[in-house]
């Protein structure tokens, strides 16, 4: 069954006769639907057992071309000129539009404008507001998807080895590291990641994270200033393709010796993924929150806190175990103390982490697909963290 298939089903169990979603090139939703994305706002409706979008005149040509929908519609149908500015003129031509597809009980989102729909209330049509039956469809990957992930996350990988080269060919002096001749700092691996991903056709909609030392200990500082030796480097990475799909991953390295703390945190860590690699083989189908609790499980029997054993602690395992990757960085499910199932066709992100202000952090970050059988990871690099 067809992604849009499934909400026309819905639809129908739910006694309406039709789903309308509005917004534009912000809307990860719509272009999950659509396969179309415009800076001005556009409408898709689900009636009819047909998917159909409304744009401006200024859309329609392009909308033909790239839009994966049944029709496409122009605005100048039911009104002339360039509307995008006037409310009223839009409001009138929605209600148009859903008289011409014969919708009397409209399903919409909860932030639906207010004003717009007080307009078709007015004219005679219901609206009743749904949870966002969008974000569990696509919770679901189909296969063009998970190839598109799966590439996202070798590109991604091939950054990371960037990255680690990087580090690897540094020199230390005085406890800091030089590359090349000049000072090592965090700004110059972003640079190079974010040259790298470029070349390679990524977008990096978010600064990469390249954290050092006590930078390392709060888990979305993006780091600054020079690398340092025996000082942990987390390096996080999540460039999205020119297919909108997003890569996500992380490592953390250590130029030189390590401290014997930031070793053990180390190994609790990486104990922690792949306990929770053994529950999702024990699939298909496996709770999030059992994955999550395991994790707090054995890093709690290495005698760090984490948000279960002490819920204000700000030091130890301080965040969820993971969450879904697509056309967001961070969309469902989410690998947390919620009580969801993880199933087949879900692409998730396995990351534990500990964090001590005093010491800095550890995390790991691995995106898997969710098989029938258990999963397949899309990484293969090492999680060695000590670089010679």
């Amino acid at each position: 069954m067809d992604k849009t298939d499934k909400i026309g089903q819905e639809i129908e169990d739910n006694g309406f006769d039709g789903f309308l979603l509005q917004g534009n090139n912000s809307s990860t939703d719509l272009y999950y639907l659509t396969s179309f994305e415009a800076p001005d706002s556009f409408t898709y409706l689900r009636a009819q057992g047909k998917d159909i979008i409304l744009v401006s005149p200024l859309e329609k040509g392009r909308a033909d071309e790239e839009a994966e929908v049944d029709e496409v519609v122009s605005t100048s149908r039911y009104k002339k000129g360039d509307n995008r500015e006037d409310q009223d003129a839009k409001r009138d031509i929605l209600k148009q539009f859903l008289e011409d597809y014969g919708v009397k009980k409209l399903e919409v989102l909860e932030d639906f404008p207010l004003g717009t729909a007080e307009k078709i209330r007015s004219k005679g049509i219901e609206i009743g507001t749904v949870e966002n039956k969008v974000i569990e469809a696509r919770k679901i990957k189909s296969k063009q998807e998970v190839e598109y992930l799966r590439e996202s996350q070798k590109a991604t990988e091939r950054a990371m080895e960037k990255a680690k080269s990087m580090i690897e060919k540094s020199d230390v002096k005085v406890g800091k590291l030089y590359y090349e001749g000049e000072v090592l700092s965090s700004e110059k691996v972003k640079r190079e990641i974010k040259i790298f991903l470029l070349d390679q056709g990524y977008q990096l909609p978010e600064e990469t994270i390249v954290a050092c030392g006590r930078n390392s200990a709060k888990p979305h500082d993006t780091g600054e200033g020079v690398l340092e030796a025996g000082e942990p480097i987390i390096v996080d990475i999540f460039p999205r393709s020119g297919e909108k799909y997003f890569g996500d991953m992380t490592r953390t390295f250590v130029k030189g010796g390590a401290p014997e703390e930031l070793k053990k945190m180390k190994q609790a860590v990486l104990e922690a993924q792949e306990e929770a690699f053994k529950l999702l083989k024990q699939g298909p189908t496996v709770k999030a929150s059992e994955v999550h609790g395991k994790v707090c499980e054995v890093l709690e029997e290495h005698g760090y806190r984490t948000l279960r054993s002490d819920p204000d602690t700000d030091s130890g395992f301080i965040h969820s175990t993971g969450h879904g990757v697509g056309l967001d960085l961070h969309e469902a499910p989410r690998i947390g103390d919620k009580n969801e199932d993880l199933e087949p066709g879900m692409v998730v992100t396995l990351e534990p982490g500990l964090y001590i202000p005093d010491i800095g952090g550890i995390r790991l970050e691995d995106m898997i697909l969710i098989t029938e059988d258990g999963y397949e990871n899309f990484n293969e690099m090492s999680k060695e963290m000590r670089i010679t």
